[in-house]
């Protein structure tokens, strides 16, 4: 779901949003991709039906010149999690950002430290190594 969409405009007749609302019903569930990046980011969380949250990438990556991002991370983080919300982080890349935000309660992770993007013969691969060792 984008950013943009909100529950004035599901009051408003558009199907698709009327179909977020319903989602329960046919097992889907709702994210809402790089949260943090937009200035309605938590007006969204507070009017859609959102299940998951994906943090922005930029909270790891751009420049903190304030030394903020941590601080703004955890508590975003620990909100999702008061909120029962599943928590994605983007772009880790690095063993001490992982362990940071498993640190604040983060559990679901993507970025390069895991992998860098593959074919599917690769990724099919990687799956059947992993499925042999367990």
């Amino acid at each position: 779901m984008g950013k943009s969409a909100g529950r004035s405009e599901i009051r408003k007749g558009r199907p698709d949003l009327q179909c977020a609302e319903n989602r329960g019903q046919g097992g889907f569930r709702i994210l809402m991709d790089d949260f943090g990046s937009g200035y309605s980011s938590l007006n969204m969380l507070k009017e859609a039906p959102v299940d998951e949250i994906k943090l922005d990438m930029r909270f790891l990556s751009a420049a903190d010149p304030y030394g903020r991002a941590e601080e703004i991370l955890h508590m975003i983080i620990t909100m999702g999690n008061h909120m029962k919300l599943s928590i994605i982080a983007e772009g880790v890349e690095t063993e001490q950002q992982k362990v940071m935000l498993q640190g604040f309660g983060c559990n679901k992770a993507q970025g390069y430290f895991y992998a860098r993007p593959m074919r599917e013969a690769e990724y099919t691969e990687l799956l059947r190594k992993e499925k042999a060792e367990n």
